[in-house]
Parts: C-alpha cells; sequence; structure tokens
C-alpha cells in the first residue's frame, strides 16, 4: 500500500504537460495551469482571481521575460488561444498587466497586434498557435467557422522561495505516510 501511495504522489507531481493541476516553475516560484473552456477575458480574469493555491488567490498569468513564457508555453502542452494575464481596454495599444508589473517584453506574432477581429476591438492578450502572443476581442464568447475562437486561459499564482516545491512536499508527505505506517504496525503487532 505504501508504494501504490508514493507511486502515485510520484505520477501526480511528475512534470508532464499533459496534466490538468498547477505546475510548479522552479526559475521563479510561481505555479501555472492551463484552464481550458470558452471565455471571454473578463470572465477568465474573475474566475482565476477565485482560485486559490496554498491559501494564495491567482491570476491570469502575466509573462514578463521571454524565458517564462517559453517554459509556460512548453510546460502547459503549448495552449493555443488560451487567454493570458494583459489588456488594452483602457487605453488603446497601452498594455498593462493585470499585476501592474511593468511592461517591456513582448512577444507578438509578426502583424500582432492588429485589432483586427472585424467589428470587435481585440483588446485582450492571448497566446497564438507559436508561442508568440496575439490580441483578440476582450469580450463575448466569439466563435470562427463553428470553432470556438478562444480555447481557455493561463492561471499563475505568484510565490516566493518560501512556498516548498512539489518534489519537497512530495518527500515530506512520503515521510509522513512511512511514520504513520510505522507508527501503525507498531500497535498491531
Amino acid at each position: 500500500m505504501l508504494i501504490f501511495g508514493a507511486t502515485a504522489l510520484t505520477i501526480l507531481l511528475t512534470d508532464s504537460p499533459a496534466r490538468a493541476f498547477p505546475i510548479f516553475n522552479p526559475f521563479n516560484f510561481h505555479y501555472y495551469e492551463a484552464i481550458p473552456g470558452s471565455y471571454d477575458w473578463h470572465e477568465a480574469q474573475t474566475l482565476a482571481q477565485s482560485m486559490t493555491l496554498f491559501g494564495t488567490s491567482g491570476h491570469l498569468a502575466t509573462l514578463t521575460s521571454v524565458d517564462e513564457n517559453n517554459w509556460v508555453w512548453d510546460h502547459l502542452n503549448q495552449p493555443t488561444r488560451y487567454l493570458l494575464g494583459a489588456t488594452d481596454e483602457q487605453t488603446e495599444g497601452d498594455w498593462q498587466w493585470v499585476t501592474g508589473e511593468q511592461w517591456n517584453d513582448t512577444h507578438w506574432n509578426t502583424g500582432e497586434p492588429n485589432d483586427g477581429f472585424g467589428n470587435y476591438p481585440e483588446d485582450a492578450l492571448s497566446f497564438w498557435d507559436n508561442s508568440r502572443w496575439n490580441d483578440l476581442p476582450i469580450l463575448g464568447d466569439y466563435w470562427q467557422n463553428g470553432i470556438p475562437y478562444v480555447y481557455g486561459f493561463v492561471m499563475e499564482w505568484d510565490f516566493n522561495s518560501n512556498i516548498p516545491e512539489p518534489s519537497t512536499a512530495m518527500l515530506m508527505g512520503i515521510g509522513f505516510v512511512g511514520l504513520g505506517v510505522i507508527r501503525t504496525k507498531k500497535y498491531f503487532l
């Protein structure tokens, strides 16, 4: 039973891009998760802010460097058309991160941002199909040729180095389970 439990923990905490729970980035001590579904940007941000991890509220992902951008893209199974945490809704062309972090690195796809979705202004940031960014309509449930235009959103939880990374938490958990088994076995002998 202990071996099965440890194996299950190892599987759950293995760095697999297809899983559906937060992934730890050891370079910045943040967790990320791709949440599938068709959302407008405001719905996604409201939902993201309501989700907690280790007692900390999340937000739409703010990818403030090329390294962070590429890490999230690679580890979240290339979340194409997933919304990110920036908008230029207040002032066209003045992109702002939801966290107030400085907007200093851009990873726009060729020709973007272009505000080019017909009659709908494109004020929401998203991943495109190549880890680059695209601007999408901020409101509404948009479909193109019977396919949803937004596939989900990327969550981020910001932590400092005091939060244990998954491997440390797993080892602590296995140790506590082991102590419990030994202690329980002692009483039944």
